[in-house]
Formats: C-alpha cells, structure tokens, sequence
C-alpha cells in the first residue's frame, strides 16, 4: 500500500501544476449545453456545440429585432459591454445590442447563469426556405436511428417557412426514412419525408406528399444539382424535377444546406404516365387469351438480353393471335397496358 501511495504522489503533483494550463472552457467542453432554444415561427432551434464553439444557426425566417428565446431558471445575456437578463418566452432586440452588423456576420454573445458563462456565436441566414423535422419520440426513433439504417422507418412532424416566414406547411409527417445508395454513406445523410396532406413546398402551383432532400454532401458549390434541374427545365425536358435550397433542421438541430426536390414517380405532378391498371393487357401469357409473347430476334435491328440494350423488350410488330397489337414487356413482369406503350 505504502509503494502505491509514493508511485501516486507524483502523478498528483503533476496534476496540479498543470491545471493552471488547462484552458478554461475545456473543462465545459464535456458538459451539456443549456436547453435552450430559439423559437421561429412554428420552429425551434436549439444551441450546437461544434469543433469551433458553441453556436446558434438562426433561419432566415428569424427576426433579430424580436428574437425569442425559452429556457429554464434565470438567464443573462451580455454583448461586448451591453448585458441584458432575459425572460423566457419573451423576444428582445438582438439587433439593438450591436452598433454596426457584424462584418464577419456572426453575432458573438455570452450567456450567464450564475457563474456559469457560456460563449455563443449566432449565425443567421437570408432567403433560403426552413424546414424543420421534429420526430414523434426524438429518444427512441430520433435521428440516430432513422440514420442507421434506410429501413428505419419515423413518424413526427414538420414546418416549412419561407424566407420572409411565409408558412407552406405545418402539420404530421407521415413518414421520414433515409435515401440514396453511395450517398447514403456520407457523413450528411440524405432523406425521404411523406407528408399527411399534399402540399406545395416549391410555390410553384403543384402540390404532393413525398418529397426528397439531397444532402449534396460532396459538392462544395451546393449548386451542381440545382443548376441541372433548372437547366433541363429551361431546356424544355419534360418532367424536370422542381427544386430549392432550404436550412434543415431536425429535432431543433441544424443539419446543413439540404436540396429539396420532388421526387421522380409516378403522379398527375410529377411523372405523368399510366401505373398498370384498367383494362386487359394488350398481349397476354400463353396461359391467357391471345397466345403466347413473340419477341424481335436481334437481327431485326433491335438489341437483346445480354447485348447492351435496355430492360425493355419489344414484341413482334406483325399481327399476333386474336388480332391484338404489338406490344412491350419487362423480361420476368406482366406486359404493360396500351396506354404505357404510348408512354413509352
């Protein structure tokens, strides 16, 4: 016993000489931040600890001049020599507390409890959208789990704002799961969301309920995407997918630039061709009316299986039996309807 208390007692004395060194926000650096959030119109934003600071992401649908904030207990604000106690609940003027805005655009502030202070630095956007994620049981079907797997499967809500606060949305969400293959392997995951009720999120006249958001994780311009799309628009190419830049947040975190965008199916709004319903196909099996399929043989100028042509295969342009007309199919799946091959 003696032996380990001579080995400790320089490995104590060493501690204390170093502490003095140890800078002062190290020691919070493990601890956890202060619940408290900022309240945007139907959103809340919570505090972020990142490698560089404590930070607070507002959108652009904030207002600085009457900026809410909620917390619990008693809690102070200082701005260089301005100090300010705050009420939860009730906004104050952020703005008024600089001189000048900040060149650098963010807005450094301490918050006090006690004899607690913690730096905080505010960011705000301009004119990008907002759309906040909240799960239905943050704990147990939070973020963390929709991201570990594309199977995972939440429920919650969302709100999407303008950047002016115009409100697009506001209700249940259905469904919110992860996306993608390669993509869905980046640190800044890609997700599907479903809403409960159809809604136009891009203000362009058309509404839905499933909607992509793209995390462009390894484009630095966060425009590559954007730009196809409006150029294929432009170009005049049918069913060009609507988009627009917004500030994710989930579950009051902020999560980065995200690209919504409709998402490419079948729909009156999106792509609009026949599901396989209705009448009878135009070619049937052999077990069925209308004798068995007859397909092109390559000599015919068409490509088939295996040679470098696609998934579809065209049947013979002669009359088949029962006089149908000709047709297409997928190798393995029933044929499709006239109205498909028109499609086509």
């Amino acid at each position: 016993m003696n032996v380990i208390k001579r080995r400790a007692l320089p490995l104590l004395l060493a501690l204390v000489l170093l502490l003095p060194c140890i800078p002062a926000g190290a020691a919070a650096a493990g601890t956890a931040l202060p619940d408290v959030r900022a309240v945007c119109g139907q959103g809340e934003v919570a505090l972020q600890r990142e490698s560089t600071g404590t930070y607070l992401f507002l959108p652009a649908a904030a207002d600085l001049k009457s900026l809410t904030l909620t917390f619990t207990g008693s809690l102070s604000l200082q701005a260089g020599e301005t100090s300010l106690t705050l009420e939860s609940g009730t906004p104050f003027d952020l703005a008024a507390l600089f001189p000048e805005p900040p060149a650098d655009g963010v807005y450094n502030l301490v918050l006090r409890r006690g004899s607690v202070a913690l730096p905080v630095k505010v960011m705000h956007d301009e004119n990008v959208a907002a759309l906040f994620l909240t799960s239905a049981d943050p704990a147990q079907e939070g973020r963390a789990w929709v991201e570990k797997s594309k199977a995972n499967k939440a429920k919650g809500s969302a709100v999407m704002l303008t950047g002016d606060g115009q409100v697009l949305y506001d209700g249940d969400l259905k469904q919110i799961k992860g996306r993608g293959n390669s993509t869905w392997n980046y640190p800044k995951k890609p997700y599907q969301i479903k809403l409960d009720k159809s809604a136009d999120l891009m203000e362009c006249g058309e509404s839905s309920k499933t909607w992509v958001l793209l995390a462009n994780y390894y484009d630095k311009t966060l425009l590559r995407n954007r730009m196809t799309y409006d150029l294929a628009a432009e170009m005049g190419l049918d069913y060009s997918p609507w988009s627009r830049p917004v500030d994710l947040y989930y579950d009051g975190e902020y999560r980065g630039s995200y690209l919504l965008s409709e998402k490419t199916e079948v729909g009156k709004s999106r792509v609009a061709v026949h599901r396989r319903r209705g009448p009878q196909p135009i070619c049937g099996r052999s077990d069925r009316p209308g004798g068995p399929l007859r397909r092109l043989p390559p000599g015919d100028g068409l490509r088939g299986p295996g040679q470098g042509g696609g998934q579809l295969v065209l049947h013979h342009h002669g009359a088949l039996p029962g006089g149908q007309e000709p047709g297409v199919r997928l190798p393995g799946r029933p044929p499709l309807h006239q109205r498909q091959v028109a499609d086509l």
